[in-house]
């Protein structure tokens, strides 16, 4: 689900509910980044002077992982790419950030380059969301696994505002203040991206008993309470994203 909306934004792709072949080029783009990332997976990591080092040599594994690895990054950005550029040229297409994007190009500035930093932009959404919408939703079911009455108070909520046997909607978010609770304290609780940002997240002084899972902490008088600080503009950093 994660990726299929990440795709959809990206490039206006249909994704299928399994095996899909974008989402499955994209998992293999990341999967690497993954293993990379750990520090001292490679010696290099340690000495970094073998990165001048031939790749036949013993102990330069790495440049020929990052040889192959390179081009699963480059299919990342490219294949999806190339399949919504031949959508939008048929005029057959959904909108999506990439027909956006290329829709808004300066003419007068150097168009290479702008669709250049396009494609690069939309091959790096997957990579930047994907891991952290799933690593998002886990904690929220974690968290109201572990307070039914938070779940209960949240099915209630829901019922009353939409109705039964239909989803809500984007339009029903200001008459759903519980929900919008649940959604903050998920990324305060169990923030996605625990350097820093544990720490202001998990601040006494901010939150009380900070590591109970508790939506009730931004309600006050069955509204948003507007004197506790919220966390989604620290939650997943201080960057342009």
């Amino acid at each position: 689900m994660a990726g299929e909306t990440i795709i959809s934004i990206a490039y206006g792709l249909d994704v299928k509910p399994k095996n899909d072949f974008y989402i499955a080029t994209a998992e293999k783009g990341i999967a690497p980044l993954l293993i990379a990332g750990v520090p001292g997976t490679f010696l290099v990591d340690t000495f970094p002077f073998l990165k001048y080092v031939p790749s036949w040599m013993p102990g330069a594994g790495f440049r020929r992982k990052a040889k192959e690895w390179r081009k699963l990054a480059l299919d990342m950005a490219n294949v999806p790419y190339e399949a919504a550029i031949t959508r939008i040229k048929s005029g057959n297409f959904t909108p999506s950030f990439t027909s956006y994007s290329l829709d808004n190009m300066d003419e007068k500035g150097d168009l290479e380059l702008q669709e250049y930093v396009i494609k690069s932009t939309a091959g790096s959404m997957y990579a930047a969301g994907s891991d952290s919408t799933v690593s998002a939703l886990a904690s929220c079911i974690l968290g109201l696994l572990q307070n039914p009455e938070v779940l209960k108070k949240a099915q209630q909520e829901v019922d009353s505002v939409v109705g039964l046997n239909q989803l809500p909607s984007f339009d029903e978010e200001s008459s759903l203040p519980y929900i919008t609770a649940i959604v903050m304290e998920t990324l305060r609780w169990r923030e996605v991206t625990p350097i820093g940002e544990q720490a202001m997240l998990h601040d006494e002084k901010e939150y009380p008993d900070p590591f109970t899972f508790n939506p009730d902490r931004f309600m006050k008088d069955g509204k948003l309470n507007g004197d506790t600080r919220d966390p989604s503009p620290v939650a997943f950093g201080f960057g342009r994203r």
